[in-house]
């Protein structure tokens, strides 16, 4: 039991191994996961960590204690609001409070994030929160429920003319899904800002009357081009699950 080869080998008697099953292949894992008792040693290699997440995530944050989260963004950098967050966590104990800074984001310079056992008491910290620190509007994920929050925007919108011209637009979308099938259907790509624009629209109709199902779209690539329009394009591919093909 010297060699090293034999050191990962080293466990305690108390120990359980839980290999768990690969989602993707349905075989076991060749990796466990040890733990003793409700203490779990995670290895240091990143793609093992990952596995370990997606394919033993039941086992390893299995509790009957279900907390409730909540984000709040300011325009304020994470100094100038620590005096204030400090007396939030004294006046309510019962929330864990997380203060993460940005320096890339255009919308905001710091999030906060609430998270406690019951809405309740989340929502007392954030009516005090709101009162205290200022914080914007801010939606983190606008490709959910994407149809109702632009409903909601146009409502209350004072741009006469740009709910004009994004509601025909809307109404221009939903005839396109009248007529052909979502399969006959695919949004043009290229991450520019006017094509954003459309794709958002596109998708929210998309999603409104075929929920659960892929948006087709394709992508015009030219023989050079700049990395962050690429990583800019895999995000956003991502993140509106799109079927997207590259020419």
């Amino acid at each position: 039991m010297s060699q090293p080869c034999f050191k990962m080998a080293l466990l305690p008697a108390q120990s359980k191994l839980n290999f768990g099953t690969d989602k993707k292949t349905g075989k076991p894992m060749l990796y466990p996961i040890v733990s003793v008792e409700n203490v779990f040693i995670f290895p240091g290699i990143p793609e093992l960590m990952q596995r370990a997440f997606n394919n033993l995530g039941e086992t390893l944050f299995k509790t009957e204690t279900k907390f409730i989260s909540s984000e709040v963004f300011f325009p304020a950098d994470e100094l100038s609001l620590t005096t204030r967050l400090n007396q939030l966590v004294k006046s309510h104990p019962e929330v864990t409070f997380g203060s993460y800074p940005s320096w890339s984001n255009q919308y905001y310079k710091t999030k906060i994030t609430l998270e406690a056992v019951s809405e309740d008491l989340i929502e007392a910290a954030k009516t005090e929160m709101k009162d205290l620190m200022d914080p914007i509007s801010f939606d983190p994920n606008p490709m959910e429920l994407s149809y109702d929050k632009i409903q909601k925007f146009l409502k209350h919108c004072s741009d006469d003319n740009l709910v004009r011209v994004v509601e025909k637009s809307l109404e221009i979308v939903e005839e396109c899904f009248g007529k052909y099938e979502p399969d006959a259907v695919s949004v043009c790509f290229n991450g520019g800002k006017d094509c954003i624009v459309m794709l958002h629209l596109v998708h929210a109709a998309h999603q409104k009357h075929f929920p659960g199902k892929k948006l087709k779209s394709f992508y015009i690539s030219e023989k050079k081009t700049f990395s962050e329009v690429d990583s800019f394009m895999d995000k956003t591919i991502s993140r509106y699950n799109l079927d997207n093909k590259v020419y």
